[in-house]
């Protein structure tokens, strides 16, 4: 059951990323974000041990259901991410093109 504790909490970074986001503290964005990083090489590292069964029905269910609610938040980072650079992107060119 471990191994869903850690998607649980790999879900719930991700919202936390998703809200930092939105409140422009991209501090806790990046720190948020090297969390996700270390959490999900521990996933990874249990998942080529072998530390559990994930034939179980349960345990898949769960893992994949959490996965893909995880890859729906990261397009939606992804997503927003972009917007920003974007928005970042126009407001340096207008500034470029004032001071030519």
């Amino acid at each position: 059951m471990e191994i869903i504790f850690l998607y649980n909490r790999l879900y719930c970074m991700s919202r936390q990323q998703i809200e930092a986001l939105c409140d422009e503290n991209y501090d806790l964005l990046e720190r948020l974000t090297e969390e996700r990083e270390e959490l999900t090489g521990r996933i990874c590292r249990m998942l080529e041990s072998g530390d559990f069964d994930l034939e179980k029905d349960y345990v898949s269910k769960k893992a994949t259901e959490l996965t893909e609610k995880i890859l729906e938040i990261d397009e939606e980072l992804k997503n927003a991410l972009l917007e920003e650079l974007f928005q970042r992107t126009l407001t340096l060119s207008s500034l470029r093109l004032v001071e030519e």
